[in-house]
């Protein structure tokens, strides 16, 4: 299978087969079968010890796409399947190729530990990644929002939706006619989404073709029979309310229709764990400027004409906060100005008086110094794929909040004093954070150190415990020694009988009955 260049737009399918001749599948390779049938729209990357490993066609076009080198294992006799894998902690470097490539990536991983299992361990799909769903630092500009956004067909009006995962932002539009294509592609031109879905039922081949020359990839949303007959059923469910009026979109089906897509989308890759997206807010025509595509890129707002980058345009020379959250916000304004006056001089008022105010001024810059992004750390938590040091670094986020307050203190205008009504919140969480998760935490979440000592009563006695029990089997060793003056006496363990000790045959003369 060929591979696309880096201009591709269009959503790559996995190969919907492995292509595996069920006659000769063992119990691990039939394991494979089944969930690659399950997310056959997707390469499946199945956990095998310390290697994600890929089978039959997965393979060839993952060994294509990584320059891997394709192998093979033997299924049963004298029949091989062919097989290519990265190891588990190289995942982080191989996994955006595959996005880039376009495709869906759903990663499973073995749910339970090898030693216990009886028989063949248990593996699930955690999460399906695509480029409209990383929570990755490593694969986002901690500087743009990487948004995944969906359209749906009602009548004659068009409804977009966006969202990120990586931020639990929410919004929703309509379109109504006669300019409902003309402002859906004005509204993209400034989202640049990541990932769009397409209605697949929608037949409009030329909009479709201009929609995708402003996204990362676009794709076809497939339902199952049955799914997302009522949008509004969806996101009410999801929020926990009677109606949509509390969000601005009870009257707006287009929105609705496309929001839902847009949740649903989620919740089926991160497999329902986007409890974090707890809002949704409606855009609504005559809130802000409109920006169409000819201003934005004429003006170099926040794209550059020579290239991709923001080097040299407004943005870029604007730019001056401290923290990525910041950068984000201040593009969501530039790219939407204002057109309430009321809202403007709320604003103005604001950053005239940190511009005469230069030590208020320099106290928050100071406090917002290398701030963790609070926003995304968030995100990690509500896909649940936050370990200890996340959870260390929402705690260093949260601890300087009460700097932030004291800078703000004297504040006089309106929005300034709005932000400092609202940094309150949180503390609960930092004494928390603060009393549970030691100063160091290790990354992985096996590993021991992350909870603080003095925290739990009962896993400070489970660890004075295993502190003793190991210094205890220590000291055997050398007791026995010198008990049967074996001297070639040894304590081991494994998995099989647990602790043994080993004599060599020479000396078994020696070994007392007890």
């Amino acid at each position: 299978m060929a591979s696309p260049g880096k201009g591709m737009k269009q959503q790559l399918k996995a190969p919907e087969s492995s292509g595996l001749d069920q006659r000769f599948l063992t119990p691990v390779f039939r394991q494979y079968e089944r969930i690659k049938r399950q997310y056959a729209d997707c390469i499946v990357l199945f956990r095998l010890g310390d290697f994600y490993e890929c089978f039959g066609e997965d393979a060839k076009v993952v060994s294509e796409v990584l320059g891997l080198v394709l192998t093979s294992r033997e299924a049963k006799k004298g029949h091989r399947v062919p097989m290519c894998g990265i190891p588990y902690h190289a995942l982080d470097r191989y996994l955006p190729k595959l996005l880039e490539h376009g495709f869906r990536v759903a990663i499973c991983e073995q749910t339970e530990d090898p030693k216990q299992a009886k028989g063949l361990v248990r593996r699930e799909v955690v999460r399906v990644v695509t480029k409209g769903t990383v929570v990755e630092e490593n694969m986002l500009d901690e500087r743009a929002n990487n948004y995944l956004a969906a359209i749906a067909k009602v009548g004659e009006s068009i409804g977009l939706s966006w969202a990120d995962l990586s931020t639990g932002e929410f919004y929703c539009e309509q379109f109504d006619p006669p300019r409902a294509e003309e402002g859906l592609l004005d509204e993209l031109t400034r989202l640049m989404p990541a990932e769009l879905l397409w209605p697949k039922e929608w037949e409009n081949p030329s909009l479709r073709k201009r929609v995708s020359e402003l996204c990362g990839v676009i794709g076809d949303l497939d339902l199952a029979p049955g799914e997302l007959l009522d949008p509004k059923a969806e996101l009410c469910d999801h929020f926990g309310v009677k109606d949509l009026s509390g969000f601005g979109c009870e009257n707006l089906p287009a929105a609705q229709a496309a929001a839902a897509r847009v949740l649903h989308y989620l919740k089926r890759t991160q497999m329902g764990r986007v409890s974090h997206i707890r809002s949704l807010k409606t855009k609504f025509p005559g809130e802000h400027m409109i920006l169409d595509q000819t201003t934005l890129r004429n003006l170099e707002v926040v794209r550059s004409m020579r290239g991709d980058g923001r080097y040299g345009t407004l943005l870029w020379a604007l730019d001056g906060t401290r923290t990525p959250m910041g950068s984000r916000l201040l593009q969501k304004w530039l790219c939407m100005p204002l057109l309430d006056i009321k809202r403007i001089e709320e604003r103005l008022d604001a950053v005239e008086e940190l511009y005469h105010d230069p030590m208020m001024r320099g106290e928050v810059r100071e406090a917002l110094r290398g701030m963790p992004d609070l926003e995304r750390l968030m995100g990690r938590v509500g896909t649940g794929s936050a370990h200890a040091r996340h959870l260390a670094m929402i705690r260093e986020a949260l601890g300087r909040v009460p700097r932030i307050a004291a800078a703000l203190e004297g504040a006089q205008s309106k929005k300034l004093r709005e932000i400092r009504g609202r940094l309150g919140q949180g503390r609960e969480v930092f004494d928390l954070l603060r009393r549970a998760i030691s100063d160091d935490p290790p990354a992985g979440v096996r590993e021991q150190g992350i909870i603080r000592e003095g925290y739990s009563q009962e896993l400070d006695e489970l660890r004075r415990k295993a502190k003793e029990a190991k210094e205890w089997i220590a000291s055997l060793e050398e007791r026995e020694r010198r008990r049967t003056g074996i001297k070639s006496l040894k304590v081991g363990y494994n998995q099989v009988i647990g602790y043994y000790i080993e004599v060599t045959k020479p000396n078994l003369h020696l070994v007392p009955p007890d």
